[in-house]
């Protein structure tokens, strides 16, 4: 009898808290779905949170080399959408220069897991042609398990991330696995644009997979490796038929230096000053108010 009794109890001990996440994920999954499909506003809610959270990811062009870190466009962007609409927005810097394609691959898990954004923004390409990419890509890619994709659809996960997250001005891009490393002899072989390309498609091709919005931006320079990237970016969007793309280049159409030149939007090795950043935010900022649906309410 006390055998049974300890038996019953170890089974309520185990069955309370299951069913409780159970019931928890039921009510929370319910409600989102209530939010997204009868809520009367237009523009994407951020779940559980008063601010719409967008990660940037990129290289040295979203860092804001040469500039103080509120020059940089994700940064510009945050200020400008503040400035103009109700929605609230807060942008976490992930640039790093350097970084290349595998590496954003690499990292996109972490990061949704980590800080739970309601949009990713992706400019990236120009580094792949003479850095290395990294076997914690291939990782990703072909290691897709269940809990994964538990982690990323879970409301009760995502609930425990938003609890656990730290405000936005504590995250550094240096928690994640970034930087460069220069492609070496054991890389003489690789086929730089068939990485890019590939690396491109898979970000694409796993937009679907979770709540986080992907947005690819081409970039604001468009010459030398500026232009490949922007190049194998377009094409690979085209063959994808992906939607989430806000083409940066064309609004710098004639505003570019002569070669080895600088002007007021471009440094001399064709990364964006501030005034060039500034262009970058305004451009995204339409773009994200068309893809989501959303217009200025507050506009000066």
């Amino acid at each position: 009898m006390k055998r049974k009794t300890a038996v019953e109890l170890l089974y309520w001990l185990l069955a309370f808290p299951v069913a409780t996440v159970l019931l928890l994920e039921l009510v929370l999954q319910a409600a989102s779905y209530a939010n997204q499909h009868f809520s009367a506003q237009d523009e994407p809610a951020s779940w559980l949170t008063d601010n719409l959270r967008i990660v940037a990811i990129g290289d040295s062009n979203t860092y804001g080399l040469y500039l103080q870190p509120l020059e940089s466009y994700p940064k510009q962007l945050e200020s400008l959408w503040n400035s103009s609409h109700e929605k609230k927005l807060e942008v976490i810097n992930l640039g790093y220069p350097g970084s290349n394609s595998s590496r954003v691959v690499a990292n996109l898990p972490e990061v949704i897991q980590r800080l739970q954004p309601d949009i990713i923004l992706v400019m990236i390409g120009t580094n792949d042609e003479w850095t290395a990419p990294i076997t914690a890509a291939d990782a990703v890619k072909h290691q897709q398990h269940w809990w994964s994709a538990l982690q990323s659809h879970s409301r009760v996960y995502r609930l425990y991330c938003l609890v656990t997250t730290p405000p936005a001005e504590q995250v550094k891009a240096e928690q994640f696995d970034v930087g460069m490393t220069m492609r070496g002899q054991e890389h003489q072989h690789y086929d730089a644009k068939a990485g890019l390309r590939e690396n491109l498609a898979f970000l694409m091709q796993q937009a679907p997979r979770y709540d986080t919005r992907i947005i690819l931006l081409s970039y604001a320079a468009d010459r030398s490796y500026y232009r490949l990237a922007n190049s194998i970016l377009r094409e690979t969007v085209q063959q994808q038929g992906y939607k989430d793309f806000i083409d940066v280049t064309p609004a710098f159409a004639g505003l570019m230096p002569p070669k080895g030149e600088a002007n007021e939007y471009f440094f001399n090795d064709l990364h964006a000053t501030a005034k060039g950043n500034a262009l970058v935010a305004q451009t995204v900022l339409l773009g994200l108010e068309t893809l989501l649906d959303v217009r200025a309410e507050n506009t000066q």
